[in-house]
């Protein structure tokens, strides 16, 4: 990402800069500091939110959490963690606008009342969901631990680099050899990657959106891309047509 004048020009003007933090937004770590009057609010910090170990990925395979203290940075993609950084989000908001302090916690209010019915019916949808499945990168950890989900691999280690020919070479044999249902891939990412990997095995390719880009801004809009995601992991895990 590369920020732009205009990017640069809306950060000079902010009151507070909400951000998850370095380990997802770096080039953010390198201009907040010289921002004057802005408050900053990472949401990896936030009380409350729980964060996982990212995960080692060797070749193909998705193993065990490393060694070394990397966060996931995907917070997000867990419902309990959104209620989190809403009530961080009120927390702030509140405290530097005083006259509408009610709003804001009346809003946080509503907003943690949705997101655990969301909590709840993600969990009734993927309940007993079964199935191997591969993604395009490893951005789903908190969704799976959430909701006892079980990735496979992931096509590239580092979604700004094109994945090499021994990677996606290992990456189609595991998927052949453990029967691989569903290969989830995301917007940015060339059909013709998709078309290597499954060509001849019997896999569905669904599109996954984590960031939910062609969703409009709006109240909700996180609710709905969370729903969306559930609906199409579930669908092609469940054998649906995708």
């Amino acid at each position: 990402f590369t920020l732009r004048p205009s990017d640069a020009r809306l950060l000079h003007a902010a009151d507070i800069v909400f951000w998850i933090g370095p380990t997802l937004e770096l080039p953010l770590q390198r201009i907040l500091p010289g921002l004057e009057g802005a408050d900053t609010a990472a949401m990896l910090d936030v009380p409350g939110v729980e964060t996982l170990a990212a995960r080692d990925l060797q070749a193909a395979h998705v193993v065990e959490p490393t060694h070394e203290h990397a966060v996931d940075p995907h917070i997000w993609l867990s419902p309990a963690n959104a209620i989190a950084m809403g009530d961080a989000i009120a927390r702030t908001l509140a405290a530097v606008d005083a006259a509408n302090a009610a709003h804001y916690r009346e809003n946080a209010a509503l907003l943690r009342q949705r997101l655990t019915v969301l909590d709840q019916d993600l969990r009734l949808e993927l309940s007993g969901v079964e199935g191997r499945f591969a993604v395009f990168h490893d951005a789903y950890q908190y969704l799976e631990q959430r909701y006892g989900l079980r990735s496979s691999g992931t096509v590239t280690t580092h979604p700004e680099r094109k994945p090499g020919a021994s990677h996606l070479t290992a990456l189609r044999e595991q998927l052949a050899t453990e029967h691989v249902r569903c290969l989830f891939s995301e917007p940015q990412y060339q059909p013709r990657l998709v078309e290597m990997l499954s060509e001849g095995l019997e896999i569905h390719h669904v599109v996954l959106d984590p960031l939910g880009a062609d969703i409009a801004p709006g109240a909700d809009a996180y609710q709905q891309m969370m729903r969306t995601l559930a609906d199409r992991l579930s669908g092609c895990l469940r054998g649906a047509s995708p």
